[in-house]
Formats: C-alpha cells, sequence, structure tokens
C-alpha cells in the first residue's frame, strides 16, 4: 500500500498539484479527439483518486474507497506507461535536450522526495513521464511543419534510395544543420499504368497556413500529379487533406478522396475528385458532400465509388459513371487504407479501433467486405483474440489467392496474418510498434512495413519473420507501396516521394 501524502497540508497540496500538472501532461494525447479541458478534467479525476489513495484509513468504509481509489490510480498509471513506451520509442528524437535535462532533474526528485525520511512535498513519478509524453507530442506537431536537413542528407547517403519528388525546392541546397518549413507533405501515392505520372494526395499539418485555401511552395492542393521523373513542378488541385484513391480503367478515370473543404454555412465537407488516369493532371468530375470523405474503392460491376468517411458512420455510394449520390449503408470504420478486387468483388479495410469501434460488440484487426450486395464482417475478432481490445490499425495488405490478410496492429507492435475466409489469425510477427503502412510482395514472400513517426521502412521476411533489410526514408512514413513493375518500393513522408530499388 503507499504512504499517505504528507502531513502538513501545504506539502500535501504541493504534492497533488504536481500529480495533477504531471497527470494534465499525460492526458494531452486526449486533444486528438476530444476538445477544451479534456485532458484537464481527466486529470482532475484522477488527481482525486490520488488523494484518496493516499488518505488515511481508519475504517472499512475507508479501507474499501482507498482500494478502489489506489486501482484507478494504476489504471491511469499503465496508460502512462503504454504512452511513454509508445511515443518515446518513436519520438524522442523530437525532444530538445534541454527538456531531457528537466526530466533527469524531475526524476531524481522522484527518487529523492519518496525516501522514507522525506516529509515535504513530494515530485510524483507521472511529472517526469507527463512532461515526456507531452513533448513527444509537441514534437510531433513541430516536426511535420518542417523537414530536417540532416534526414535528407541521411536518406540521400543510402545506395539505390533517392528522393524523385520533394516537397520543397528548398531541399536542393540543403546543408547539414538545416531546418526547412513546409506546408504539405505526401500522403497516399498512385502509380499510373504505363509508369510515367505519379499521383499523391497530401496533408496539411503546418498551423501558419490555411487548410482552406492554396498552400505556398511547390505542393499547394490536396492532390498534386508530377511525372514520376521528377522533372516537372507537381499540378497541384484541392484544399484541405486528400487520401484515399481507386482507379477505373473502363472510365479511364483515378478517382480520390478529400475533406476539410468549407461549404456554404461554414461548415466543413469533403469532395471526390475524378481525375484522367491517362492525364491526371486533368480534372473530369467532382462531387462535394457534406461529409469528410476518406478512403474509397471502385466496383466497376456496379458502376460504384464506396467512400468512406471520418465519422465511422456510413459508405456513401456514388454512381462512377456520374458522381451521382447514392444512399449511405452504415459501415462503422474510418480506414487508414483499403484494398479490393474488382473480380472477385471482395476487399479489406485496414482499421482496428479497440473499444472504440466494434462489430457484433467485439473489437477486430481489421474489417473485410464485399459488394452485390454489400457486406462488412470483422477479422481477427476478440472474442478469439482478447488482445485486440487495445488494437488500433491503419495498415494492411491482402494477398487475394492464397486468402491471406496482413494486418499491421500499431499499437500493440505486431503483424498478424489472418485467414480471409475464417477471420481467423494464423499467424503473429513482432515488429515494435507504429507500422502503419503494409505493402505485399507476393514474388518475394516479403511485406514492406513503413513506421509513421520513426522514419523506417523494412522487409520482413514472411517465411522466418525476420526483417531482412531496412532503409530510411525521412520521418512521418505515410504509404508504403510496390510499384507497378515489381522492381522498387514508392514511399511518402515529410521529405516527398521517394523511391528504393530493391534489386540494385
Amino acid at each position: 500500500m503507499i504512504r499517505p501524502l504528507p502531513a502538513q497540508r501545504s506539502h500535501a497540496a504541493g504534492t497533488l498539484v504536481a500529480f495533477f500538472v504531471g497527470a494534465s501532461l499525460g492526458f494531452l494525447f486526449l486533444l486528438t479527439d476530444a476538445k477544451g479541458p479534456a485532458p484537464f478534467l481527466a486529470a482532475a479525476i484522477i488527481t482525486t483518486a490520488y488523494g484518496v489513495a493516499r488518505s488515511p484509513a481508519a475504517t472499512r468504509g475507508r479501507r474499501v474507497l482507498r482500494m478502489a481509489a489506489l486501482l484507478v490510480v494504476l489504471g491511469a498509471h499503465a496508460l502512462w506507461s503504454y504512452e511513454l513506451v509508445s511515443f518515446a520509442g518513436e519520438l524522442a528524437w523530437s525532444i530538445p535536450a534541454a527538456v531531457w535535462a528537466l526530466v533527469i532533474l524531475l526524476s531524481a526528485g522522484v527518487v529523492w522526495t519518496h525516501l522514507p525520511r522525506w516529509k515535504r512535498v513530494e515530485v510524483p513519478l507521472v511529472l517526469p513521464v507527463g512532461l515526456i509524453i507531452a513533448a513527444c507530442l509537441f514534437g510531433w506537431r513541430r516536426e511535420e511543419a518542417r523537414i530536417d536537413c540532416d534526414d535528407l542528407l541521411d536518406v540521400s547517403g543510402q545506395p539505390n534510395v533517392r528522393v524523385r519528388i520533394p516537397t520543397t525546392a528548398a531541399q536542393a541546397s540543403c546543408r547539414a544543420g538545416a531546418i526547412l518549413p513546409i506546408a504539405r507533405f505526401p500522403r497516399h501515392l498512385w502509380e499510373s499504368p504505363d509508369g510515367a505520372w505519379y499521383v499523391f494526395t497530401t496533408q496539411l499539418r503546418n498551423p501558419e497556413h490555411n487548410p482552406s485555401v492554396p498552400s505556398p511552395g511547390r505542393l499547394t492542393g490536396s492532390i498534386c500529379a508530377s511525372p514520376v521523373d521528377g522533372a516537372q513542378e507537381p499540378s497541384c488541385v484541392g484544399v484541405g487533406t486528400a487520401q484515399g484513391m481507386a482507379e477505373s480503367a473502363p472510365l479511364d478515370r483515378l478517382f480520390v478522396a478529400n475533406w476539410g473543404a468549407v461549404l456554404p454555412g461554414g461548415a466543413r465537407g469533403g469532395q471526390v475528385y475524378a481525375l484522367s488516369r491517362t492525364d491526371p493532371r486533368r480534372v473530369v468530375g467532382r462531387r462535394e458532400t457534406n461529409v469528410l470523405s476518406g478512403e474509397l474503392f471502385y466496383d466497376p460491376t456496379d458502376d460504384m465509388v464506396g467512400v468512406l468517411s471520418d465519422e465511422a458512420e456510413y459508405m456513401y455510394p456514388l454512381r462512377a459513371s456520374t458522381l451521382e449520390p447514392l444512399d449511405p449503408i452504415p459501415t462503422p470504420v474510418i480506414p487508414g487504407d483499403s484494398h479490393y478486387d474488382e473480380a472477385r468483388r471482395e476487399g479489406v479495410y485496414c482499421f482496428a479501433a479497440g473499444p472504440l469501434r466494434t462489430i457484433g460488440g467485439s473489437a477486430f484487426g481489421a474489417v473485410a467486405f464485399s459488394t452485390g450486395p454489400y457486406r462488412y464482417r470483422a477479422l481477427a475478432s476478440a472474442s478469439e483474440a482478447p488482445w485486440l481490445w487495445f488494437g488500433f490499425s491503419w495498415g494492411c495488405d491482402w494477398d487475394p489467392e492464397r486468402r491471406r490478410v496482413y494486418a499491421a496492429i500499431a499499437s500493440l507492435g505486431v503483424v498478424h496474418t489472418i485467414d480471409y475466409d475464417t477471420g481467423k489469425i494464423v499467424g503473429t510477427t513482432y515488429t515494435g510498434m507504429g507500422v502503419r503502412s503494409v505493402a505485399y510482395d507476393r514474388a518475394r514472400n516479403r511485406l514492406y512495413l513503413g513506421w509513421y513517426l520513426a522514419g523506417r521502412v523494412a522487409a520482413l521476411d514472411l517465411a522466418t519473420g525476420a526483417i531482412v533489410k531496412e532503409w530510411r526514408a525521412g520521418r512521418f512514413v505515410r504509404t508504403v507501396v510496390l510499384s507497378r513493375d515489381g522492381k522498387r518500393l514508392v514511399v511518402s513522408s515529410n521529405l516527398g516521394v521517394v523511391e528504393i530499388a530493391l534489386d540494385g
């Protein structure tokens, strides 16, 4: 049992204030989904429980209350420990030296003020832990708006790796130690059938720029097309952020989903663009929607583009030939990626969100779907794999012939091999936390994995479960795809579009 708070009220109050500050820092991640005072409300609740857990327990009722409060506090510490491992493991590089020095001082204070002879204000463990968590989150936000030239020089110095389409023209004159501000950087990637063009979506993370207007620099919009050799400036359209892409050979179109546009009345909505597949600089159609459109797929049989929203409520079908909206269908997913086989009329959504989104009352590792008619089902149900209640995933790939799905569970640091037909997990490989993108290479029997925060790309041999090759691709690796000819990887990062030759 933990010892009571210091006997002197001012010292006890100081200890509780220090705990509240640390807890608030540890709960800052809540700002990604909640607004305003959410971290501070959560911190106040846990601080109250902390005070109760360290109060005298003279009666049986007080002892029960104290034990319940202690369990709440231990649960919070388990969450903060997980955050520490997850964030610091991937983002320690973004924390300034001065912050690390303060962490060391506070950690020494934790040890010193918890010695048996100490009777004054204590430094709670959550204070240095919360500081590291908050520093990682602020570092994440800061680093997404810039390029460190040391990263560029490091990436360019590798054999068989080159930045094909730089995010900013200033990268051409990068020197060691320099920092380049950026507005946007690439997100998802598509290569034209003739290998002449890359189309890539972009995201804006720089708070100095308005996402509702064209951005400064080379990447002015959320959807950009460029010759693969980067010889011409990218041609960009759209505002906000764009994500999913799906091509239609019969219609000669590339459909791209975008969100963040300001609609009449001030609300934010989305758009679905139709680009020419042979000349993707040309917009041949566009449909505004009142939802934040993210991933999509194309089904030629039903002449349908299925659009998934960022609200995880519906799949919004559009008539592909006209972009006419059809009746939405409930679908509780927000995929980070999706794959669809037009001939088989089935696919997979790369998505898992633990207890936040369930199917049939259970968490899952990925979601299978099919058309004619449209339906979906969970893969790797938590009813058989209970650890997936803590699983969050945005990246996967599949082999529709061998009926295997390879789902990266970023929050648990594993890739699950899932039988597409039964939904059962048939293999698990530990990869380390943070894998955001997965590309399957059937010819080499490999998976290529991209770590978003660390900027790492690795080749995983499926026969042995071993990492057989690694590359550095910048920071914030959002997508890794295999080129159409299978000879190279195409990677998006804050540096731009990066190519990695596989047989060099």
